[in-house]
């Protein structure tokens, strides 16, 4: 009981830590933020901070009255870049209330000739698509994200291409300036927002 009593205490003294910080969302700077984890941090402890992560930018999404105006930006954006343009295969996903709605990219696909598969199909092979297109609850510019907790995503993209190019799509206001990292964490290619594309290796914007 001793580990788990020393883990439920991690976790107090984590939310502890946090009730402290500032989190800066962008473009909003009077959003909630979380700053970084205290050094030993347990797994128990990084949980319960995407768990509290998600819950807040979940809330963050539905209360954007113009979801579809800025999805459209975003897939306006996102077929922009060459490295759509020029894919074969494309992975992109469903959207679900709050996420990026992605049928404008879709029919984009379909009009140009570009093959189009979801995470749902049971047989998808990680090695299959050139661009992969990520959802997620909340990103940095650095390529970091959080997604819906399932670990889809943390299972399939260690077995992609290396020439693979992974895009994280998001509103802005998803943007945070910090987010925990474990060691399966994927770093992203880019991201785009309806403001436009971060290219994080680079740290600008294009």
């Amino acid at each position: 009981m001793a580990g788990v009593e020393g883990g439920v205490g991690n976790v107090v003294s984590l939310i502890a830590h946090l009730s402290n910080c500032t989190l800066r969302a962008v473009p909003d700077p009077n959003e909630p933020d979380i700053a970084s984890l205290p050094a030993d941090a347990d797994p128990i402890a990084i949980a319960s901070v995407k768990r509290d992560m998600r819950r807040r930018m979940r809330a963050v999404r539905l209360a954007l009255p113009d979801r579809a105006e800025r999805s459209e930006r975003i897939i306006g954006h996102l077929v922009m870049l060459d490295e759509v343009r020029r894919a074969r295969r494309l992975l992109a996903y469903a959207s679900i209330i709050g996420e990026v709605e992605t049928a404008g990219l879709v029919e984009w696909c379909h009009r140009r000739g570009t093959e189009i598969a979801m995470p749902e199909a049971a047989d998808l092979d990680p090695v299959w698509p050139d661009v992969i297109v990520v959802p997620g609850t909340a990103f940095t510019r650095a390529g970091t994200r959080i997604g819906q907790g399932g670990g889809w995503y943390d299972r399939f993209l260690p077995g992609r291409r290396i020439d693979a190019v992974t895009i994280g799509i998001c509103f802005e206001p998803q943007l945070v300036e910090w987010l925990p990292v474990e060691p399966h964490d994927v770093q992203l290619d880019c991201i785009v927002t309806e403001n436009g594309a971060l290219l994080p290796d680079a740290g600008r914007s294009s």
